[in-house]
């Protein structure tokens, strides 16, 4: 085979070989849309507290939050909360408030680790840091007994609402965590399934703290012992149906782009 031939044969082998991957992430795509209206911000926690989306809304890291294996076994494709003094720190942002009467969604894959830490929370809306008199406007922690919950103006004199799932977590294993806000309405779903629901008569209290990864701040601080992967925000209620979705796409090493999703989803 002379060199022209080496060089087309060559030319049509890398042809037929983009040709595979795009069928291939085509039909990935189709199956795993990953729902973009209303996306605030995609956090995939890949060791560091970027923002994904277009939207740029990258979070700081305080204290020591690590990169550890994520649900699948991927290195480096989660963060870890020690427990004492790990966070993120989301400024605020008008879209992370919850009046009451507009809609917010939260998801997030969550492990809690051993020993345990009552009250952790996946995030957690103002609550001042160091003050035991903070007061959040919203807050997703877990219970003393390792039950997911949702409450709003928790630590507040009055106005405190709030919901607790029945189902205890098992530590060291990963589940899918959503909560949607919608107006009163909020619901909290777990592994794409909704879980328990009720309706918050008290306004939240509002404030411009940042939305706080990993700790209680409201109260006593009280740090997430475990990991968090994949934290998306939406700035509207997610369906049943776009919930599921989150919970079940799938991972790979490199992903073709969802939108405002950039080239990877783990």
């Amino acid at each position: 085979m002379n060199k022209s031939s080496k060089i087309w044969m060559a030319l049509l082998s890398a042809v037929l070989v983009a040709c595979a991957y795009l069928i291939h992430t085509d039909s990935l795509a189709g199956t795993t849309e990953i729902p973009q209206e209303g996306q605030f911000a995609y956090y995939p926690l890949d060791g560091n507290a970027e923002d994904w989306s277009d939207n740029e809304h990258d979070g700081t890291i305080v204290g020591d939050v690590t990169p550890t294996e994520d649900r699948f076994g991927v290195t480096d494709g989660a963060c870890y909360f020690n427990g004492t003094n790990a966070r993120i720190d989301i400024p605020h942002h008008d879209n992370l408030e919850y009046t009451g009467t507009n809609s917010l969604t939260i998801s997030c894959w969550v492990r809690l680790d051993d020993p345990f830490v009552p009250h952790g929370a996946i995030v957690c809306k103002g609550g001042s840091p160091g003050d035991i008199t903070g007061v959040s406007s919203y807050c997703i922690p877990f219970t003393t007994d390792r039950r997911p919950a949702a409450y709003i103006n928790h630590y507040a004199s009055s106005g405190f609402n709030g919901l607790e799932s029945s189902e205890v977590l098992t530590l060291g294993e990963w589940y899918h965590i959503a909560v949607v806000f919608d107006g009163s309405d909020v619901t909290l779903f777990i592994n794409g399934e909704p879980d328990t629901s009720a309706v918050f008569t008290n306004k939240p209290s509002e404030n411009t703290e940042p939305l706080y990864v990993g700790l209680d701040a409201d109260g006593a601080d009280e740090y997430l012992h475990g990991a968090l992967d994949c934290l998306f925000i939406y700035n509207r209620a997610l369906t049943e149906t776009e919930i599921e979705m989150l919970f079940g796409a799938p991972t790979a090493p490199e992903r073709p782009s969802w939108g405002g999703v950039k080239n990877k989803f783990r």
